[in-house]
């Protein structure tokens, strides 16, 4: 847990998150690849809303590829 609530728990690679993880902040959920503290690769978000995106991400943005103009960004700092 960090000072603002934040949580994470997964690997680690040079003081930073790298591998799979969970990443829990401000009501969000992030499950899935990380790269140097960003999510990249393959993931899930879940927002307070109920929304889910699940899919690809590369350096904290899902790419929907069913539709390749729709660009989800998430904030990773909290």
């Amino acid at each position: 847990i960090t000072h603002n609530g934040q949580t994470y728990s997964g690997d680690w690679l040079s003081n930073s998150m790298f591998g799979t993880g969970i990443y829990k902040w401000e009501g969000m959920v992030y499950e899935g690849e990380l790269k140097n503290d960003m999510s990249d690769g393959r993931g899930k978000c879940t927002w307070p809303s109920g929304m889910v995106y699940e899919g690809e991400f590369i350096r904290n943005r899902g790419m929907d590829k069913a539709q390749s103009s729709t660009q989800m960004e998430i904030s990773m700092t909290g």
